[in-house]
């Protein structure tokens, strides 16, 4: 039986769909997993499980991102991609993102909840999924794969906490690492300059305003309508290209 579908045809059920039922779908098998830090943030962690596998790999995602970065490419997604050659696969989500927002004590709302910066991420939550995944897989050492935050917040890792890193990670891949940000040239430094002065004169107290880019319904509904017809769809992709860089050639 052939089933064709027109070029103009933009729906993909993963677009809607959580990470766990976005593994599901294209593997069969997935599995969430919550990990404690030390400072009490409760983190998601996902794992494509394997059988025997080569050796056991963490994703960790960028700044303003979470586990579905890994997910996106469908069957060509690089955590398939990676489970498909025998790797045990997790993914990682810091504290703060869509995945990761429990605290034992303090609630999204809490101004303490935000307190923090990529160097936690990298001491606290870093450490907490590594071990745990060491733990639960019996791995002696795994593989760290850190992309833009991801790689800068493993580096903490193993800086803060040499002798962990050396005991615990076999191999740290860091693409796109980010140190500093004199020659950043997109619409992010102006938004992290903002950020400083909301913070300098107290004003996302008096705003509340603790996050930005929250994963809610509203959001996704504006999303979800916007994206079904094309002006809208390329709006946003220039969107997109203007903050992360000119590189149509390589969006699907």
């Amino acid at each position: 039986m052939n089933i064709y579908f027109s070029s103009d045809c933009y729906y993909i059920p993963d677009n809607y769909d959580d990470v766990l039922e976005i593994i599901s779908r294209h593997t069969g098998v997935g599995e969430t997993h919550n990990v404690t830090t030390e400072d009490g943030y409760i983190l998601s962690l996902f794992r494509i499980p394997q059988n025997n596998p080569k050796d056991v790999i963490l994703f960790q995602h960028g700044i303003i991102q979470d586990s579905q970065q890994w997910v996106t490419q469908y069957n060509e997604s690089v955590a398939f991609l990676f489970w498909k050659a025998g790797y045990d696969v997790w993914l990682g989500n810091s504290r703060g993102n869509f995945y990761s927002k429990k605290h034992i004590t303090l609630t999204p709302k809490d101004e303490k909840f935000w307190d923090y910066s990529f160097n936690e991420i990298g001491y606290y939550d870093n450490n907490a999924t590594i071990e745990y995944i060491k733990s639960t897989t019996n791995a002696p050492k795994i593989i760290y794969l850190g992309f833009s935050m991801g790689a800068t917040s493993g580096l903490v890792y193993a800086s803060m906490r040499p002798e962990d890193a050396t005991n615990s990670v076999k191999v740290m891949i860091s693409l796109a690492p980010v140190s500093f940000m004199k020659y950043l040239k997109t619409p992010l430094k102006t938004m992290f300059s903002f950020s400083h002065f909301l913070m300098t004169y107290e004003l996302h107290k008096v705003l509340r305003w603790y996050s930005l880019f929250n994963h809610n319904s509203w959001h996704l509904c504006i999303l979800r309508c916007f994206n079904r017809f094309f002006p809208f769809k390329q709006l946003f992709i220039y969107v997109i290209e203007y903050i992360a860089g000119w590189t149509s050639t390589e969006i699907d």
